[in-house]
């Protein structure tokens, strides 16, 4: 998308590549912090700004210093949900025994949803839907777990008053 779309020069990808690296750096401690004070509202808020941040690529891949700009973003607030999302499972999974297992299938969640995000994309980009498109197909996918989490905290929200 950035040589396609952007008109970056292939021999741009490397700079490109440490950019979105310095989000992944910067949204990782911020995600953790967040999720530490409150685990689902952090996760359902990282969720909306990762849609918000993908719709927002898709109109921003057609110029170069947008595009950079956004895939920063892209980057923090990515990130920035491994660390509510680990803690989710870990948390859920409950004692020692369980967490390693429950650490093992967040990893195997992780690599799952990045192979279906590029299949998805790949078939989005093949159905004539552009370079770009990949970035609504993600924000399909970041919708659905948005959904799951607000499942999520109002079947926690029952309990509660249970």
């Amino acid at each position: 998308m950035m040589t396609s779309v952007a008109h970056f020069a292939p021999s741009a990808i490397a700079l490109l590549l440490i950019v979105f690296g310095l989000g992944l750096v910067v949204g990782n401690p911020l995600g953790a912090r967040a999720a530490d004070r409150h685990l689902m509202t952090t996760i359902a808020a990282l969720l909306a700004m990762l849609i918000g941040v993908l719709l927002l690529f898709d109109q921003t891949a057609h110029a170069k210093i947008p595009a950079v700009l956004t895939l920063f973003a892209l980057g923090t607030v990515g990130f920035a949900t491994v660390p509510a999302f680990t803690s989710r499972v870990l948390t859920t999974a409950g004692g020692s025994t369980s967490n390693v297992l429950a650490s093992s299938a967040a990893v195997a969640a992780f690599n799952l949803g990045n192979a279906t995000g590029a299949f998805l994309g790949g078939r989005a980009i093949a159905a004539g839907g552009g370079f770009a498109s990949p970035n609504l197909v993600g924000a399909a996918m970041a919708s659905s777990a948005l959904l799951l989490a607000l499942l999520s905290i109002a079947i926690e929200r029952r309990r509660a008053r249970a």
